[in-house]
């Protein structure tokens, strides 16, 4: 996930990131982290509905629910508008 900056961004480290510079987020170090998803590597279908029943909701892990621990479809303003064609027509 890119994008160009448009004004100065000072990250939590005190690294300052000057306007017109292209920045990234590697989302599959989040995705992987098995700190926030037990075992990551290995393949479970049924990852998130175990999480939703967990957490006793199903917002929290839904597919398209943007969250910091899953950022498939980007987060905040610039979230993916599509991410919910996406769920209704996967093919």
């Amino acid at each position: 996930m890119g994008r160009l900056t448009i004004k100065e961004g000072v990250l939590s480290d005190g690294t300052v990131v000057p306007p017109g510079w292209n920045v990234a987020v590697l989302s599959s170090a989040a995705h992987q982290d098995p700190s926030i998803y037990p075992n990551p590597d290995t393949f479970d279908p049924f990852r998130f509905a175990k999480l939703r029943m967990e957490a006793d909701s199903d917002a929290k892990y839904g597919f398209t629910t943007l969250d910091n621990d899953y950022i498939a479809f980007g987060l905040g303003r610039h979230a993916c508008p599509g991410r919910f064609l996406c769920v209704n027509f996967p093919d």
